[in-house]
């Protein structure tokens, strides 16, 4: 016959077992709130003032290789006041600290480019960077 053993409370999470050999459940990742517009662009603005934007492995390889977006177009875009959040294309990634916001401006030709960005605790990774115009002639 199984004893039942009575519940105890551990930081706020009801358990069962002995006291001392109680296990926790595990908590579910929360989804965290997006961000409106206007905390995406004071965001953005923060990061680029303090310097804590970052470009991860894939944004570097994509900037540079695919659609050859320099780096300070990319840095000029996000300082400018020209720029905008396309937020219908923002999207949660399961597991990560935020959402990925998208950012659109235009380099020094004219073309227009995308940046993929998030906010984590070391900064604003730049995601990706994709120059729309360069795709639609592809």
């Amino acid at each position: 016959m199984e004893t039942e053993f009575p519940y105890y409370t551990i930081n706020g999470n009801k358990v069962s077992g002995r006291k001392g050999r109680s296990v926790a459940k595990k908590r579910k990742a929360v989804k965290p709130i997006k961000k409106t517009t206007d905390e995406v662009i004071e965001a953005i603005s923060k990061a680029m003032s303090l310097g804590t934007y970052y470009f991860t492995d894939h944004g570097n390889k994509r900037s540079k290789n695919r659609k050859k977006v320099s780096d300070l177009e990319i840095i000029k875009i996000l300082e400018s006041n020209d720029k905008w959040h396309e937020a219908k294309k923002d999207k949660y990634e399961k597991g990560s600290t935020d959402w990925n916001y998208h950012i659109r401006g235009k380099n020094s030709n004219g073309d227009q480019i995308r940046i993929a960005i998030s906010f984590d605790k070391d900064g604003m990774p730049i995601i990706t960077v994709i120059n729309l115009d360069e795709a639609e002639n592809e």
